[in-house]
């Protein structure tokens, strides 16, 4: 994605973005304040927003999404925060909504169909029954099924919205554990959270977003170790939000207190060379 700019009326909320995902089997992670572009950013991605002007290009060759089925035949698929599951029916049925149902001479197959939503959820490293009815799932299951929907295409490109907003430490590995085998099969992962101890535990990279565009990118604990990545992020929180605290809004797993930050990544053009954040800031609000 490269020089995207997005207007609404008079706010510009993609000023010259840009951001390169280098290799597949990777997570990324952006962070934002709230009106930062994130969110613009993830829309023209899944083909929900065109952007008025700039280039997208998968693979070497530009693409254009006039709508999220375009980007689905691209392999991006989206799992927004808010929860898009039909309560009443099984997890298969949610899993291959529409067309992905298998069909037989004489309608819907159901059995192969259960099979293969079964398939893709042993994908996940999970063992649910395609039977059960999704209303008597937990939070964490839900979200796996939705993440199973998400992989029912050739997905190459996956974004997370918030993905642990209602999920316990516990359920939060296990999503993690899933991740990381979806790292392995190769699928690059768009990571969106504003818990800065989980992005910096699961992503490769973490890009901080203002105004429209990227101010900073580093790479995380993982590739970067310890102390390059808190320096790299401390760096950050003086650039963007000069006149607070860098601990001013820091939220870590357990607190009651929610930050608005979100964060997901990228590579991308920096704007200044401003140096990167380790913190998370935004208006809090309550659980």
């Amino acid at each position: 994605m490269a020089n995207l700019h997005k207007w609404f009326g008079g706010v510009h909320a993609l000023d010259d973005a840009y951001m390169i995902i280098r290799k597949p089997g990777v997570v990324h992670a952006l962070m934002g304040q709230n009106g930062s572009g994130k969110s613009t950013m993830l829309n023209v991605l899944s083909g929900q927003l065109r952007p008025d002007s700039g280039t997208i290009e998968l693979n070497g060759r530009e693409v254009f999404f006039r709508s999220p089925p375009d980007a689905l035949a691209e392999g991006i698929s989206m799992v927004s925060q808010e929860r898009a599951l039909a309560e009443h029916l099984s997890i298969a049925e949610n899993i291959l909504l529409g067309r992905r149902l298998v069909r037989g001479p004489t309608g819907i197959d159901w059995e192969a169909s259960r099979t293969r939503a079964s398939e893709i959820l042993t994908r996940l490293g999970v063992d649910y029954d395609p039977g059960w009815e999704v209303s008597s799932l937990r939070p964490d299951q839900k979200q796996m099924v939705e993440i199973a929907r998400a992989l029912s295409t050739d997905v190459r490109i996956l974004v997370l919205d918030e993905p642990t907003s209602s999920l316990t430490d516990e359920e939060v590995q296990w999503l993690f554990a899933a991740i990381r085998r979806l790292k392995e099969r190769g699928v690059c992962v768009l990571y969106v959270s504003h818990r800065l101890d989980e992005l910096i535990e699961i992503a490769d990279r973490v890009a901080v977003m203002k105004d429209g565009h990227i101010v900073e990118t580093t790479a995380t604990t993982a590739t970067a170790g310890p102390a390059s990545t808190n320096d790299a992020l401390q760096r950050v929180t003086a650039t963007v939000t000069p006149e607070r605290s860098p601990l001013s809004g820091m939220v870590e797993r357990g607190s009651t207190a929610r930050s608005s930050w979100s964060c997901w990544s990228t590579t991308a053009r920096v704007r200044s060379p401003s140096p990167l954040t380790s913190h998370c800031w935004g208006s809090a609000r309550t659980r």
